[in-house]
């Protein structure tokens, strides 16, 4: 018998894990996330607050850290600092309570992608920069002309439009709408090819912490599925939101998964601004935000 090739000893090693997944008897690598951090149509009461515009956030993050500078020089204020969420009630107490904004996904996901490596892939640069400027393109304005892409993003254009009414996600009652919802968080993030979308899904599991409030958002929706009974049959929608839960499977078990969904030459970080990522995650540590997914 010949020899396998590394080719298709990969093939066979995923072959074998995706075969050890499908006869898995239960579902529950994924970790636990606490309730209430992501608010949906199951736990949005009447008069919640209303989300906070970008604009507001951005000017309330400015405001914060200003006071933060303010305060740094005494010995008082350095002790606030441990907890930026401190409210000072009278001269002689400090009042802990939380400011707790709701961001709409809607408004939170697409700044994600904002001028991505992966969402400015393909693009043609006209050199107009330079040419007001006076001065040569960097290196990283260079490289967003490499096409990064999945195959299906390579071939899609950016008409692309996500449409909740699809049958698909009505044919199962309970895994359809988490399909749904995985679809709409992956077209605000301008990510159609699966193999994409996987090798995401398994980065956000493998480092939950680096990737927040992203990481949560999409692996809840996963995780929800934990409490509906394990399918007998796999059918087409069924079957494709099992592969992302792989996927996040595979990310906790600590694959590589740039080799497990090699057919994506993006990473993680390249999918993701991760400037923007970093603003929100500092915004968050003044107020506590929680997201709104209805």
């Amino acid at each position: 018998m010949a020899p396998h090739t590394p080719s298709s000893l990969l093939q066979f090693r995923l072959a074998l894990s995706l075969l050890s997944l499908l006869v898995a008897p239960s579902l529950g690598l994924l970790p636990h996330f606490l309730d209430g951090d992501v608010v949906d149509e199951n736990n949005l009461g009447k008069g919640a607050p209303q989300p906070l515009s970008l604009p507001d956030a951005v000017r309330l993050f400015q405001l914060l850290q200003e006071e933060q500078q303010v305060n740094a020089g005494g010995a008082e204020g350095r002790a606030n600092q441990e907890d930026a969420r401190l409210i000072g009630i009278t001269d002689g107490g400090v009042y802990r309570g939380d400011l707790v904004v709701y961001l709409p996904i809607t408004l939170l996901l697409p700044t994600f992608a904002f001028r991505s490596r992966y969402s400015l892939a393909g693009k043609k640069n006209s050199g107009w920069l330079s040419f007001i400027t006076g001065r040569s393109r960097s290196k990283s304005w260079e490289d967003n002309s490499l096409d990064i892409r999945g195959p299906v993003d390579k071939v899609l254009t950016n008409q692309v439009k996500y449409n909740p009414h699809l049958t698909d996600y009505s044919t199962h009652e309970e895994f359809g709408p988490l399909l749904s919802r995985l679809d709409a968080y992956f077209h605000y993030l301008r990510v159609h090819d699966d193999h994409c979308r996987m090798r995401a899904i398994c980065q956000l599991a493998q480092d939950p912490a680096a990737f927040t409030p992203l990481s949560h958002l999409i692996l809840s929706a996963l995780k929800k599925s934990e409490s509906f009974s394990r399918p007998s049959t796999y059918s087409p929608v069924v079957f494709r939101f099992f592969r992302y839960y792989w996927a996040a499977e595979r990310g906790v078990a600590g694959v590589d998964c740039g080799h497990a969904y090699s057919q994506c030459p993006a990473d993680l970080e390249d999918i993701v601004n991760m400037s923007v990522l970093n603003f929100w995650q500092n915004l968050a540590s003044f107020v506590s935000i929680k997201l709104s997914d209805e």
